[in-house]
């Protein structure tokens, strides 16, 4: 039998403190690292190589599926389609997501099966792909969008029209010429739009690249629905997308303000609040 005795032992987190003294986020992007390495990971495997009960991976891996981090199965998780893509996005998807899932499960509430839909790039709208996915059927999901694009792809009854164009690889969207002339041909039902700022002015993004398309979504589509965290109210990005009194319902949380909250309803357009 082969000496496992290098697997027990505590794992260094770089400062001489063996691996159970690590935070959570330290732990749980060690777990990633593994599940980059090996493609899977068990929750026996990990308790004993970092050091810590069972209890604690079963708890740090749910909390990483609902995070949209790794997919759980029995004894342990694998990797979801995102997390193998674009890791970059995912260190970024990790603000606010306890609201970003709040919002997603509500947008989720405002599609129906049988929707056509604009879906736009965006952790937020990650997100909300991944509430669609597990609620909703029948859907023809149009997007400028990497990661919702292979995500929601994985489901049978989607279909998913990637819009061409040059790549935007940190942000993983596509945009440009393309993109404009491609999104052009479609009308849908609805676009689900993540952006960088809403006053009760205008909505705005940091990406003048996303701007155009964003935009054209907003035209082609017959109800515009803005999510957007708590963080994002009273924000104003780089580039104007369109004035706020052009869509028809913003889905955010309660961390945002409410004073900006009160002055975007005076536009008349419908507000909620997650």
């Amino acid at each position: 039998m082969k000496n496992r005795r290098v697997n027990s032992a505590p794992v260094d987190n770089g400062s001489g403190s063996p691996a159970h003294f690590l935070k959570i986020d330290a732990r749980r992007d060690k777990i990633t690292e593994l599940l980059e390495r090996d493609g899977q990971v068990r929750v026996a495997q990990l308790a004993e190589l970092l050091n810590t009960s069972t209890v604690t991976i079963r708890s740090d891996l749910d909390s990483m599926e609902r995070d949209g981090l790794v997919e759980r199965v029995p004894g342990g998780a694998i990797p979801t389609t995102m997390s193998m893509y674009n890791r970059e996005f995912l260190r970024r998807k990790r603000l606010n997501t306890e609201e970003k899932r709040a919002i997603a499960a509500a947008v989720a509430e405002e599609i129906e099966d049988g929707d056509t839909l604009f879906i736009n790039g965006g952790s937020t709208t990650y997100f909300a792909a991944l509430s669609i996915k597990k609620l909703r059927k029948q859907l023809v999901v149009v997007t400028n969008s990497l990661s919702v694009a292979i995500e929601l792809g994985t489901s049978p009854t989607f279909t998913v029209i990637l819009v061409g164009g040059q790549v935007n690889s940190y942000y993983s969207f596509t945009f440009g010429t393309e993109a404009m002339n491609q999104l052009q041909r479609y009308q849908v039902n609805k676009a689900i739009l993540s952006i960088d700022g809403v006053s009760a002015e205008q909505i705005t993004t940091i990406h003048p690249e996303e701007s155009a398309v964003a935009e054209k979504m907003i035209e082609r589509a017959r109800k515009k629905v803005i999510i957007a965290d708590g963080s994002k109210i009273g924000k104003e990005g780089f580039c104007t997308i369109c004035k706020t009194s052009q869509v028809d319902l913003l889905i955010t949380d309660q961390t945002a303000d409410a004073e900006v909250l009160a002055a975007i309803r005076e536009t008349g357009i419908g507000v909620q609040v997650v």
